[in-house]
């Protein structure tokens, strides 16, 4: 199944979740072939990963997923290891991966005899994507009036079991993208545009497989413009307001609950203009009052999926408007129709029960954790089933707080907060909609958690990683070593002060995760400069701030002369060659050069050498250099570094007689 190559490949290309397992992730692999690879492995851990044997009509484009994380690692023999690589799987695979978008990701942490250690069992609802070819025409062909009914055709292959989606984007929508079908079977769209949408627009269609499928879009069309002229004459607000010719429901009166009813009107305009058309219901699933259920659009139709609140006898309205006589807060004609919704199908069956609630992360955690309850359950009679999530505890001031209202989403994710820290109640509530009203519910449980207070990270030292002092023109290592108490996220900051430029700081870096720099000394550096270090975690000081500070002062050396020898000692004859050497405090990576200032330059200082890595110069006297002579030798770090305002140790003139 490509889908599952795609998914161990997900898994296997992220660096997070390899390195937790030593790359021991496989495909259906067993638990009695596991043996080897939790004796052997550096974290005692491994994944395995499959599609489960689901049956039933979404097993061909909305299978589950599973991956198994199997672990002996630590002295509880892999429980809180398992939900460690279990975050680190979830954030790997949240936003999907090639060919499959996710729905849902839930588990738990268990026992298993057979590997003799803890497994976590990651049930992954996903949604496999199909690939689609699509067309999108209009009938008939751009530019057309206002008021001329133009039909979009979307051909699509392949086309079983495919519902289509209709978005306009123009002057009439507000230059927005405006749903204008909603999902459907049918695959096409009739757009009678009005003087509103005079000017350019576009059309796209959005396909997705069948109704029993996922509600993620597989697939988007290129938008199709369309221009619409003013027709000659302008609109027709002196004509004649729109009428009603009947509001009727696609299936007669009565229907279960949970069946979908569409509620058709059928509307004329004696001038042609657009009309606009809300719907509102009164009935027992509104305690009794008049709901808008539809605000105004021009889709002449809305769809009902009563629940077992509406069971009862209910009324749906119908206003239309043509925007050319009755204001938006009114109607220029009105009809109704009454519906009898009857108990569903499933509400004579039994109600969802919770298998388990669950955190992503054992009790107890630190405040700014991020941790997910996820809650298994069923419905024997597979009824959908609606969740919600309550906290109680001292970030509630010990009242039971709603923080997660009806959805389809089995899971609640809290980020806790200082005020957070103590003991705290989760409490998860189901329904089916078909037993328990909304206010109440068919099952509940819930679970204690304690959250721990957070210390912010400290620094023990701030020091250069290589030995000595170091010289202008090299490049150092500045190391922060910190440590947070809670094994929060370390971020650093460096600055660099200079009592030479300034004396204020330099930034070196932004906030980073790394806890060093480099710094390339230059001649500024010369005499000494001081690194600081700023640390925080994202939990206390603000990116503007900082929880700990600390420096480190570094005494920068720069090249300066030791000696300077002769190989033969002043005086000597012409016609002889003298070495002259000068050593410096350094013994590589400088720049030397010499001078010769006598008779035989005119008694002006000439340089004999220019700037080189050798520290020597052999000089060949002449009957030229006969009398008092002298040489200068110069050392520099860098060649840019010398400057001849500043020679204090780095330049040193000695006398020498040629006779």
């Amino acid at each position: 199944m490509i889908a599952l190559d795609n998914l161990y490949a997900a898994l296997t290309g992220s660096p997070t979740v390899s390195s937790l397992v030593d790359a021991k992730i496989y495909k259906f692999k067993q638990p009695h072939e596991m043996e080897k690879d939790l004796k052997s492995a550096a974290h005692h851990s491994l994944i395995s990963c499959e599609v489960a044997d689901i049956a039933g009509p979404k097993t061909a484009t909305d299978p589950i997923f599973v991956v198994h994380i199997y672990s002996r690692q630590g002295a509880d023999r892999g429980a809180a290891y398992c939900s460690d690589i279990a975050e680190a799987v979830k954030s790997a695979l949240q936003n999907g991966w090639s060919g499959v978008s996710v729905e849902s990701m839930g588990g738990k942490v268990s026992w298993n005899s057979e590997t003799v250690g803890h497994q976590f069992k990651m049930e992954i609802r996903g949604h496999i994507k199909t690939t689609y070819t699509i067309s999108l025409t209009a009938s008939p062909s751009s530019p057309q009036q206002e008021d001329e009914e133009v039909v979009f055709v979307a051909t699509v292959s392949p086309s079983e079991a495919v519902q289509y989606r209709f978005l306009l984007y123009g002057p009439g929508t507000g230059s927005a993208w405006r749903d204008m079908t909603g999902w459907q079977a049918r695959n096409s769209f009739s757009w009678k545009p009005g003087s509103k949408d005079v000017g350019a627009s576009s059309v796209k269609v959005q396909v997705r497989a069948g109704p029993q499928s996922s509600s993620q879009i597989d697939q988007e069309s290129s938008a199709v413009s369309f221009t619409i002229t003013a027709k000659p004459g302008g609109g027709g607000g002196a004509g004649s307001p729109p009428t009603i010719t009947s509001l009727t429901p696609n299936l007669a009166s009565p229907q279960p609950a949970e069946t979908e009813i569409d509620f058709i009107c059928i509307a004329s305009d004696p001038d042609n203009d657009n009309i606009y058309y809300r719907f509102f219901l009164t009935g027992p699933g509104t305690a009794s009052k008049k709901k808008m259920v539809a605000d105004w659009t021009h889709r002449n139709y809305w769809t009902w999926i009563p629940e077992s609140a509406d069971v009862g006898n209910s009324t749906i309205e119908v206003q239309i408007r043509d925007g050319l006589h009755a204001a938006e807060g009114s109607y220029d004609a009105n009809a109704s129709v009454s519906y009898t919704v009857t108990a569903g199908s499933g509400g004579t069956g039994s109600t969802p029960t919770i298998t388990s609630l669950t955190p992503s992360l054992s009790s107890p955690r630190g405040q700014g954790t991020q941790i997910d309850f996820i809650c298994i359950a069923s419905d024997p009679d597979n009824d959908n089933i609606y969740y919600r999530f309550f906290l109680t505890g001292p970030g509630t001031a010990s009242k039971k707080k709603l923080v997660a209202d009806w959805s389809h989403k089995n899971s609640w994710t809290w980020t806790p907060e200082s005020a957070d820290v103590g003991n705290s109640t989760i409490e998860v509530q189901i329904r089916d909609g078909l037993h328990a009203k909304e206010g109440s519910y068919d099952a509940n449980t819930s679970v204690s958690y304690t959250i721990s207070s957070n210390s912010a990270p400290t620094i023990s030292s701030v020091y250069v990683n290589e030995y000595g002092n170091p010289f202008v023109g090299e490049e150092i290592v500045v190391v922060c070593e910190a440590s947070d108490t809670n094994g929060d996220q370390i971020y650093y900051k460096f600055f660099i002060y200079r009592e030479s430029v300034g004396a204020a700081r330099e930034e070196l870096t932004g906030w980073q995760t790394e806890n060093s720099v480099k710094v390339k000394l230059d001649k500024t550096d010369y005499g000494g400069i001081s690194v600081y270090a700023q640390v925080r975690d994202k939990y206390h000081a603000g990116e503007g701030g900082y929880d700990a500070e600390d420096s480190v002062f570094i005494d920068v050396q720069r090249a300066e002369i030791s000696s300077v020898t002769f190989s033969l000692a002043s005086p000597k004859a012409h016609e002889t060659t003298i070495e002259v050497v000068c050593t410096a405090n350094k013994s590589s990576g400088l720049f030397y050069r010499f001078w010769l200032k006598g008779p035989g330059t005119g008694n002006v200082w000439k340089d004999m050498t220019g700037w080189t890595e050798k520290n020597s110069w052999q000089w060949r006297t002449l009957a030229c250099d006969i009398g008092a002579n002298y040489i200068r030798a110069e050392v520099t770090d860098t060649k840019a570094g010398w400057s001849d305002s500043d020679t204090t140790g780095r330049r040193v003139d000695t006398g020498y007689t040629i006779t």
